[in-house]
């Protein structure tokens, strides 16, 4: 079960309506590297609010409005989907709705 602070970036992340990015969090789940929390500490937000730190996430993760090429790359959707895709479609249609 995610933190409440975790389910806070969830729902944030949720707002920009890309699939990948929800499943990249999830992926990272709270852990201290590729999530909101590693590029929090990385870039001293702590003290942002949680809409800032999800945008600074978000701007790390996406260059031309998709997940970086290096990133999309290297990371396996399909497994992603397997182990996330379920939460990440509940998420973005409590957006839609």
């Amino acid at each position: 079960m995610e933190s409440e602070t975790e389910q806070q970036y969830l729902e944030e992340i949720a707002q920009y309506g890309q699939r990948k990015l929800l499943l990249w969090q999830l992926a990272a789940d709270g852990r201290s590297f590729c999530g909101v929390s590693a590029t929090v500490k990385a870039l001293g937000l702590e003290d942002a609010s949680v809409e800032e730190q999800v945008e600074a996430f978000v701007e790390d993760l996406r260059q031309d409005g998709e997940i970086r090429q290096e990133y999309d790359d290297g990371t396996d959707w399909k497994q992603l989907e397997r182990l996330y895709g379920d939460t990440a479609t509940e998420l973005l249609e409590e957006v839609e709705n």
